[in-house]
């Protein structure tokens, strides 16, 4: 604790560690924080993490607080809550708290699980209220001022968690949005998979600012999913399998549909990826989804 807290040049009480992925750290932020900090009393908190875009999400729910991007080796005793010299430790989340969400695939849901870590009830939940500033949207408008924002779509090919889907799919579905006269932002680190379409990878905070003047999310199940549907943008969201998980598609949506997450836009949308027999069902379906929307 001395050596990383003792020598800060600003008051703080109660310590935050971030010590998730986008997607959990996400829906903390946006939807549980708020509630918490009134619950522990915590009038000077301080977040710590050492991921930027955990510091990206920071600034839209939560700017102004005070933030530290500090690489901190938490010790195996500390689980999920500890104090010292007056200060009260929050990890959000521990190894612990994983440890059981991982245990219990088909189970729990993941969401479930942190209101258990947290020792909170549902009704802990706020309205997210992303506070985006004007500059970078602006930014953002001048940079693709060649896109028109009624038919702009987010496209989110890709997860670190769930199975990627055949890049064939995705340039099969750009093409067919694309020729109906949608604008596509494209989301990807991987330029060179998707055909001669143009290709984008920003910031977390600059995804947030452009969906926030999109007419809607398409995307593979991810973290980055979690984050931008706070933006209450109608989404289309594709499950797959986890990863490293021996279980199924069905299980994993039980414990991931991002449908629990509360107050989402009302015409979004989930679907099992492997209950479509063939993937032009799937490409149909949504662009159905798009054409129905408000």
């Amino acid at each position: 604790f001395s050596n990383n807290f003792s020598n800060l040049d600003f008051e703080f009480d109660d310590i935050y560690l971030l010590d998730s992925n986008i997607g959990e750290v996400a829906i903390f932020l946006a939807y549980l924080a708020e509630k918490f900090l009134e619950k522990n009393n915590s009038k000077k908190p301080l977040f710590i993490t050492d991921r930027t875009y955990h510091i990206d999400i920071l600034d839209i729910f939560f700017p102004g607080y005070s933030q530290l991007k500090k690489n901190i080796i938490v010790p195996n005793c500390i689980n999920d809550f500890c104090e010292y010299n007056n200060h009260k430790f929050y990890h959000v989340f521990s190894n612990r708290h994983f440890g059981i969400v991982n245990s219990r695939i088909g189970d729990t849901h993941f969401i479930e699980q942190m209101f258990k870590t947290l020792n909170v009830s549902e009704d802990c939940t706020t309205i997210p209220s992303p506070k985006i500033p004007t500059d970078i949207i602006n930014s953002i408008k001048e940079r693709y001022n060649h896109f028109n924002y009624d038919k702009l779509i987010i496209i989110s090919p890709e997860a670190n968690t769930f199975t990627n889907i055949d890049v064939t799919f995705w340039n099969k579905l750009i093409n067919n949005l694309k020729e109906l006269g949608y604008s596509l932002f494209i989301n990807s680190e991987n330029s060179k998979l998707y055909e001669h379409n143009e290709i984008h990878f920003l910031s977390v905070k600059e995804v947030f600012a452009i969906t926030s003047v999109a007419k809607c999310i398409i995307s593979l199940r991810s973290g980055l999913l979690d984050f931008l549907a706070t933006s209450q943008k109608p989404f289309y969201c594709i499950c797959t399998n986890i990863l490293w998980a021996n279980t199924t598609p069905e299980n994993c949506i039980k414990s991931y549909s991002i449908m629990k997450t509360p107050y989402l836009n009302k015409s979004s949308k989930e679907v099992n990826y492997y209950s479509y027999q063939d993937d032009n069902l799937i490409i149909n379906d949504i662009i159905d989804f798009v054409k129905n929307l408000p």
